[in-house]
C-alpha cells in the first residue's frame, strides 16, 4: 500500500515542550499546512538514527515531518504507553502555548520523551521482525520488549503458543496500533480490517514496515565501512529502475560512492606517499 503524504503543521520549542499548530487567523489555517512525501525507509534511516535525547535534533525532525505520533500516545500498545500516558493526563491535556508564542490554532504538544517512546517502539518492531526472519535470536530482543513494559518472550506463554508465535503476536500488538488509520492490518490467523482517519509520521513508518513484511523483505547492513545502517533497498536506485531486493550492498548511492573511492585509493596509492612509506620502512630496518 502506498504511504500517503503527511500534512505537517508548524512546531515551536517552548521549554521542554514542542507545541504544534498553525499561524494566523483560522481562515488561513489551510494555507499554512505543508504536504510532505514520506522518504523511503524513513523508519530505518532518519528515525532510528535520530538522537532522541537531543532536543534540537527532535525539533528538526518534527519540523520536517510533524508530530511523531498521537499526542496521547494511543499509537503505542497500552502497556508500553501507560507510564507516559499518566504524565499526559496530568501535564499535556488542556495545555496551551505561552503568551507571545507564534503557534496559533494549537493542536497538541510533544516532549522529547514522547519522541523517544515512539523511537523505542519502532526499534522493537524492527527487532521482532528480524527475529521472525531468523536474523536475531529471541534472547537478543527479549530485554528490549520487557524494558518497554511488554511480556517476556522467553517465558510468557500465550495459551501454549510456540515462542515464534509469541513473537508474531507481540509484533502484531505493536504494529496494528500504528496502522489504525489505514485499511491494512498485520494478522496472525484470521482477521479483518477496520477504521481509517488522519495519520502521522509514526503511522507512516508503521505502514512502511508492514509493506516490508508483506513482501517478506530482509534487512541487510550497509557494507560501507563507516555506516552499517540496516536497509532493504538502496536509496536513490529506484530512480534508475533498480528497485531490487537482492544484490544491493549499500544503503545509499552516497555510501556506495564513498566506499568505491576508499577502495580505489587502497588499490592505487599515491606514488609520493608510497615512496615515503618505503623510506621510513628502510630507516626502521637499519635501527
Amino acid at each position: 500500500m502506498p504511504v500517503p503524504d503527511l500534512v505537517v503543521p508548524l512546531v515551536e520549542a517552548n521549554g521542554h515542550f514542542l507545541d504544534f499548530g498553525f499561524r494566523g487567523p483560522e481562515g488561513a489555517v489551510e494555507a499554512s499546512r505543508r504536504r510532505v512525501a514520506v522518504p523511503d525507509e524513513l523508519y530505518l534511516r532518519e528515525f532510528l538514527d535520530l538522537d532522541a535525547d537531543d532536543p534540537a535534533a527532535v525539533l528538526a525532525f518534527c519540523a520536517a515531518y510533524g508530530p511523531v505520533g498521537a499526542f496521547d500516545l494511543s499509537d503505542l500498545p497500552r502497556p508500553f504507553r501507560m507510564p507516559i500516558a499518566f504524565v499526559y493526563e496530568e501535564v499535556y491535556e488542556g495545555r496551551n502555548p505561552p503568551d507571545g508564542s507564534a503557534i496559533k490554532g494549537h493542536i497538541g504538544s510533544h516532549t522529547v520523551e514522547n519522541v523517544a517512546a515512539f523511537q523505542c517502539g519502532v526499534r522493537i518492531m524492527v527487532s521482532l521482525w528480524r527475529c521472525l526472519t531468523g536474523e536475531v535470536s529471541i534472547g537478543e530482543i527479549d530485554k528490549l520488549v520487557v524494558e518497554a513494559g511488554g511480556p517476556s518472550l522467553l517465558f510468557e506463554k500465550r495459551g501454549g503458543l510456540s515462542r515464534e508465535l509469541s513473537v508474531a503476536f507481540e509484533l502484531r500488538a505493536y504494529l496494528n496500533q500504528g496502522l489504525a488509520p489505514y485499511h491494512v492490518r498485520l494478522e496472525v490467523g484470521d482477521g479483518s480490517a477496520w477504521g481509517i482517519g488522519g495519520h502521522n509520521v509514526y503511522n507512516a513508518m508503521c505502514l512502511q514496515l508492514a509493506n516490508h513484511i508483506a513482501e517478506n523483505a530482509r534487512y541487510r547492513p550497509c557494507a560501507a565501512e563507516d555506516c552499517g545502517n540496516l536497509f532493504v533497498r538502496t536509496e536513490g536506485y529506484s530512480r534508475y529502475g533498480q528497485n531490487r531486493l537482492r544484490g544491493n550492498k549499500y544503503c545509499s548511492q552516497r555510501c556506495a560512492n564513498r566506499q568505491a573511492q576508499r577502495d580505489y585509493r587502497r588499490r592505487n596509492p599515491r606514488p609520493g606517499r608510497e615512496s615515503s612509506l618505503s623510506v621510513n620502512s628502510a630507516k626502521g630496518d637499519k635501527t
